[in-house]
C-alpha cells in the first residue's frame, strides 16, 4: 500500500512537471519574463460599472503591476472601442505578445474613486485561484500560484498616465526585467485631508528627518478618509519608500503620474494616519 501510494506521489510530480515543461506560462516564469494578463472587476447592479486594468506580474522581482485602464483611454474605431490588447500594442510597438491577452474575472459589491486600490485589496484577500479565467487550466493554475504568494507591498496599483507619456511608463513594465529603483532623497509634497491644522508640517518634519526632500506642504481639496501617497513620475518605489518613511499602516501608495506637480511624491495624509494634533478645527496648515 504504502508503496503504491509514493509511486501515485511519483507519478503525479512527474505528470506536473511535465505539463509545466509544456506550459507557455511555466516556460515565460522559468525565463523570468513579465507575464501579462488583463483583469476586470465588475461592480453594483446593472447595469454593472465595469474597471479594466492590465497586469503585469515580474517573477524576477516577484512583483505585481496593476495598471488602471479607464475608458477614457480607448479609441473608438466606428463602433469598435479599442480593446485592451490593441491600446497597449500601439503604445508600446516593441511589445510583440498582444494578442489574446487572458482575462481574469471578479464581481466586488463596489468600487471607489481609486480603483487601483480596489483591484489591489481584492487579489490580496482572494488572490486569482476563484476567479474566472479565459486561460488554459494548467497556465492559469501555474500564475494564480505565483502571485497567491505576493505580500501587500510586491503589488503596485497605478493609473495608466497620459497618452503622451503612456508609453514609456508601459515599456518599463512590458519589457522591464530589472528590478526597479527610486532617488535616493524624493522630492515630496504633503497635503493635509483631514480638519486638523498641522497636520501636513507635522509630517513634513518626519520625511525631512528620515531622508525626504519635502518642497511644499498644504491642504488637499476637501476631507479623505485615507492617506494615500502618490508615486508622480512613474517610478512606484518612490511611493513605497515615503511610505515607509511615513510609517501609517493604514496609508496606501499607487502610481498616478503628474508632471506638473514638480514633485516625485505627493502625500495625502487623512485622518487614519497617527499624526499629533493639537487642535481639532478647519484652517490652514
Amino acid at each position: 500500500m504504502i508503496r503504491a501510494s509514493a509511486a501515485l506521489l511519483v507519478a503525479a510530480v512527474l505528470a506536473l512537471a511535465w505539463l509545466e515543461r509544456r506550459s507557455p506560462q511555466g516556460q515565460a516564469l522559468r525565463e523570468g519574463r513579465p507575464c501579462v494578463f488583463c483583469f476586470e472587476l465588475d461592480s453594483g447592479p446593472a447595469p454593472k460599472t465595469r474597471s479594466l486594468f492590465a497586469a503585469v506580474f515580474h517573477p524576477r522581482q516577484r512583483t505585481l503591476d496593476l495598471i488602471y485602464l479607464p475608458q477614457t483611454s480607448a479609441r473608438t474605431k466606428g463602433r469598435h472601442s479599442e480593446t485592451p490588447e490593441e491600446l497597449l500594442s500601439r503604445l508600446v510597438p516593441a511589445w510583440k505578445d498582444g494578442s489574446g491577452l487572458p482575462l481574469w474575472e471578479a464581481q466586488v459589491p463596489t468600487l471607489s474613486d481609486e480603483p487601483p486600490l480596489d483591484a489591489r485589496d481584492w487579489i490580496l484577500r482572494h488572490g486569482l485561484l476563484h476567479f474566472k479565467s479565459s486561460w488554459l487550466h494548467f497556465d492559469r493554475l501555474v500564475l494564480a500560484l505565483e502571485i497567491n504568494r505576493l505580500r501587500p507591498q510586491d503589488v503596485r496599483p497605478a493609473w495608466l498616465p497620459p497618452e503622451s507619456v503612456a508609453g514609456p511608463f508601459l515599456e518599463r513594465r512590458l519589457l522591464s526585467q530589472s528590478e526597479e529603483t527610486g532617488v535616493d532623497h524624493p522630492a515630496v509634497e504633503v497635503l493635509n485631508a483631514t480638519p486638523n491644522p498641522g497636520i501636513a508640517s507635522r509630517a513634513k518634519n518626519m520625511l525631512r528627518f528620515k531622508g525626504a526632500d519635502v518642497m511644499s506642504v498644504g491642504n488637499a481639496v476637501g476631507v479623505q478618509r485615507r492617506t494615500l501617497v502618490y508615486d508622480r513620475t512613474g517610478q512606484f518605489e518612490n511611493a513605497a519608500s515615503v511610505l515607509r518613511m511615513l510609517g501609517c499602516p493604514a496609508a496606501q501608495a499607487l502610481t498616478r503620474v503628474d508632471f506638473k506637480r514638480i514633485v516625485d511624491v505627493t502625500v495625502v495624509l487623512a485622518a487614519d494616519c497617527p499624526l499629533p494634533s493639537k487642535e481639532v478645527g478647519h484652517g490652514t496648515d
